[in-house]
């Protein structure tokens, strides 16, 4: 898709919407990095991880499922070609919005429509903050454009409000769509410690190929003497100590009832 721009149009500088549109084209044109770890990036080992002792002799695993690994690929491949279609979303949006600034175009939006579409983007940021409350940082993300949403409409730029309105919405259905996964998942396990090493093979001398946070669900494949062989959300294999991760019973009881949604 290309932007013809005229150069021989002269903005009125500085122009608040028109700055808040070029950002936002800038920061969603690149590739957004999934959450909960980054394999290639050789994370340092987490600190004060309560991993147990390995048994005194523990066989040698054997090599892991091509089937396991071929799902996790596919659950990997749809996790980015959904980013990706977010962020296309995002740019098509945005571009729309700066065609009508730079053609002078008045914003059909009125306060009354940007304020009703922020407290139903609040209403259900709140209701995904509690069914996938793992995603914290997203969800404190999404907030970030709510409040920034909130201020244009003090400003009354209505239009810039919607369009951050229309961000977080976006941010809210990837969480719903997790939650949903995980509803659905007989197998799903949660870690339970603040910060957890996923590692290459069972036991604590392996690689460590990302650090899990507490909430993470993973899906449980196999049971090798004292560690669970996982796939995350995102398509990442690796084994955790069965002492690291609680059943998705336990968590509902005892994690999400903690959680204070808005």
């Amino acid at each position: 898709m290309k932007i013809a721009l005229n150069f021989g149009y002269r903005l009125r500088w500085p122009n608040p919407t028109l700055l808040v549109i070029l950002l936002s084209c800038g920061l969603i044109a690149g590739c957004a990095e999934l959450q909960w770890g980054n394999p290639g990036a050789n994370p340092e080992p987490a600190q004060h991880v309560e991993e147990a002792q390995p048994a005194p002799s523990t066989p040698i695993p054997a090599p892991v499922e091509i089937e396991l690994l071929r799902r996790a690929e596919i659950e990997r491949v749809r996790a980015l070609e959904r980013e990706v279609e977010r962020l296309k979303i995002d740019l098509e949006r945005a571009e729309d919005a700066l065609v009508g600034v730079e053609t002078e175009l008045r914003s059909g939006h009125s306060r009354a429509n940007a304020v009703s579409s922020l407290a139903e983007a609040q209403m259900q940021l709140n209701k995904a903050a509690r069914t996938a409350p793992w995603r914290a940082e997203t969800i404190s993300e999404a907030r970030d454009k709510l409040d920034i949403a909130q201020k244009h409409i003090d400003n009354e730029y209505f239009g810039a409000a919607v369009f951050f309105v229309y961000r977080a919405s976006r941010i809210v259905e990837e969480l719903n769509h997790e939650a949903d996964i995980v509803g659905n998942t007989s197998q799903v396990m949660f870690i339970n410690r603040p910060r957890v090493n996923l590692r290459s093979g069972p036991s604590k001398t392996d690689e460590i190929l990302t650090i899990l946070v507490r909430g993470t669900p993973v899906v449980k494949e196999k049971k090798m003497d004292e560690w669970f062989l996982v796939r995350t959300l995102t398509g990442i294999v690796g084994w955790v100590h069965y002492e690291l991760v609680t059943s998705k019973e336990r968590y509902k009881a005892s994690f999400i009832s903690t959680v204070i949604g808005g």
